[in-house]
């Protein structure tokens, strides 16, 4: 592949790739100025040793990249988890509320936001046993209320069905 460069005078370069016996070479060939404008001159350039170098560094620096990559997508996997840990932790302990768990809680570290966020859920949670053992008691009470009314409705029954058992037995004028 050659590329031409055309000077000011209006002479023309080229400048050319070439491979001979394994070794590559910059060629630049042009037309001498006047008087000697009948002439060309070649000028040819060994760049075996940079075009090596070059490709060495190429594999050297996809190598660095690759391996950086690498390293670099590992630090996110590490990060990643780090961040998502906490949210598990709540997913979890939501999970273990809604099966009936209530006294779980989340641990609190720091102060951003998943901090905030797990306080409020163990605010919530501790709102929640509490509610529910309001409706345990209340149900107690209800039971307990229950339990003593027909106690005490038994014990006036029991007494006018055991008068009204004597009666029918006992041998009594229409008077008695």
């Amino acid at each position: 592949p050659s590329l031409p460069d055309v000077h000011p005078e209006g002479q023309s370069r080229v400048f050319a790739n070439h491979q001979y016996n394994g070794r590559e070479y910059l060629t630049v060939t042009g037309a001498m100025p006047e008087p000697y404008a009948e002439f060309t001159l070649t000028y040819f350039y060994d760049c075996t040793e940079i075009i090596r170098s070059w490709q060495q560094m190429t594999i050297v620096l996809f190598s660095v990249g690759v391996g950086l990559s690498v390293l670099f997508s590992a630090c996110l996997i590490l990060v990643i988890r780090r961040v998502f840990r906490p949210l598990k932790r709540i997913s979890t302990a939501a999970k273990s509320i809604a099966h009936g768990q209530y006294a779980d809680r989340l641990p609190v570290r720091g102060s951003d936001e998943l901090a905030v966020l797990s306080e409020n859920f163990n605010h919530m949670a501790s709102e929640i046993q509490s509610q529910i053992a309001q409706l345990q008691e209340a149900a107690e009470q209800k039971q307990r209320f229950i339990d003593n009314l027909a106690h005490e409705l038994r014990t006036p029954l029991t007494s006018i069905y055991g008068y009204a058992e004597y009666m029918n037995k006992a041998a009594l004028s229409d008077e008695d």
